[in-house]
């Protein structure tokens, strides 16, 4: 009966030569150095302990290695490092935006006085889950200008409404975004 030691890990085949009864398994002992010496193992790797047995050095490695092997073809190693590039993409473009902090170069500044202002609550059904989401958007006019602050809380947006009066002169910072 052949043993197949590839499938052995290194702290196996260890085991296995420290333990193997070399004159009784000659054939055995054989195949175990064998693959040993297929994986570069060297008896220097091990630390000597006090009682005399000894331990395999430990590699300590800090870095991320991505390995192929030889027998995968390229087209996987390309696909893999595509995708592993286009996720990294995807997340940083989730997180970056919420990071962002705008330059105050680009804000506009007007100085308004307040024709009227209102809360208002949206609804809408959201058609994946079919649950109904309200958010809250605070409408201020001043002469042919209105301001939107869009997607606020219930709380805030109430509270802004009731203390911002009518004929209020205010200062109100705008950043205009693409796209919208």
């Amino acid at each position: 009966m052949d043993i197949n030691y590839s499938k052995y890990t290194l702290g196996e085949l260890l085991d296995a030569r420290a333990n193997i009864n070399g004159d009784k398994f000659p054939d055995r002992l054989q195949l175990l150095e064998q693959e040993l010496k297929r994986r570069n193992y060297k008896a220097e790797d091990q630390i000597p302990l006090p009682n005399g047995s000894t331990q395999e050095e430990p590699e300590v490695d800090d870095s991320l290695i991505i390995e192929f092997s030889s027998e995968t073809s390229s087209y996987r190693r390309i696909i893999f490092i595509s995708l592993f590039a286009a996720i990294n993409l995807v997340i940083l473009a989730f997180i970056y935006p919420k990071y962002f902090v705008t330059e105050l170069s680009d804000t506009h500044q007007y100085t308004i006085i307040i024709d009227s202002i209102e809360c208002n609550k949206e609804q809408f059904i959201d058609d994946e889950t079919d649950e109904l989401i309200e958010y809250f958007e605070l409408y201020i006019n001043s002469y042919q200008d209105t301001f939107r602050a869009m997607g606020i809380s219930k709380k805030i947006c109430k509270s802004l409404a009731n203390e911002l009066a009518v004929n209020t002169k205010i200062l109100i910072w705008h950043i205009q975004i693409s796209g919208r």
